[in-house]
């Protein structure tokens, strides 16, 4: 598949590979010479309320989020809040292969029991998104 691409798009994807670099290397040697790839990306905020959360309404399960996080890729929560950052992202995209062309918030996840539009005007007012969308070029080999 080397060199097959000219668009790959991941969704919420990326943070679970337990492997980064080896699998951002991968997609780029599928990307075409002059390849794009957009990879919409977790960050750090929304992160820190998710696990706030989550030790308030299931406290039994507080443990398991300690130690492994929302996602259980990492080691644990200050791993990933670490690792879910906006200049962590584009660091390990750019040390991987990629010139970040655009970057921009993204989409905020709903904050329950809030409407998906009261939820929306909440992030917009507090900068609180739950996304960070990557738009980039392959660089050369």
């Amino acid at each position: 598949l080397r060199d097959s691409f000219d668009l790959i798009l991941t969704f919420h994807v990326v943070e679970h590979f337990p492997d980064k670099p080896k699998a951002l290397k991968n997609i780029h040697s599928a990307l075409k010479p002059s390849g794009w790839v957009c990879h919409v990306v977790p960050t750090t905020p929304v992160h820190i309320f998710r696990h706030f959360r989550s030790s308030i309404t299931n406290p039994l399960t507080l443990t398991p989020r300690i130690f492994g996080g929302v996602h259980g890729e990492y080691d644990g929560i200050l791993e990933e809040l670490l690792s879910n950052t906006i200049n962590s992202w584009r660091n390990l995209f750019t040390s991987n292969g990629f010139r970040v062309v655009a970057d921009t918030p993204g989409k905020a996840f709903g904050m329950r029991p809030l409407s998906a539009t009261t939820s929306q005007r909440i992030a917009n007012t507090f900068h609180l998104y739950g996304s960070h969308v990557f738009l980039m070029r392959k660089q050369g080999e």
